[in-house]
């Protein structure tokens, strides 16, 4: 049993290593910030997974809009959900916050 583990552990190593010398030269687009081939200069696309297909998130970071498209993969349909400017959103220092809030964390941090 313990060999069998082992010989598992050793496998998946190895495939994962291999996998990723093979794809060290592969752009990967949609997790990154850099301008994709096609789209606007600094446009951000990342592409989600989603019931019944997937979504395009697409950020565009000099007026602060989020757009999202959803796709789906039966039809190839192409649906935007939902358009957003950002700018205030990210103004506000917390919301939805769990305990401990981002301001409950710096007061504690600035008694010492």
């Amino acid at each position: 049993m313990k060999n069998a583990v082992l010989g598992a552990v050793a496998s998946l190593t190895v495939v994962l290593c291999v996998t990723g010398w093979l794809t060290l030269d592969q752009p990967v687009y949609g997790r990154t910030s850099t301008p994709q081939p096609g789209l606007g200069s600094g446009l951000i696309v990342v592409d989600a997974q989603a019931t019944g297909g997937h979504r395009l998130i697409v950020v565009d970071p000099d007026t602060r809009a989020l757009g999202v498209y959803q796709i789906d993969d039966e039809s190839g349909r192409v649906e935007l959900r939902s358009v957003r400017n950002i700018q205030w959103d990210l103004q506000m220092p917390e919301f939805n916050g769990a305990a401990p809030l981002p301001r409950e964390i710096r007061e504690l941090l600035e008694q010492k």
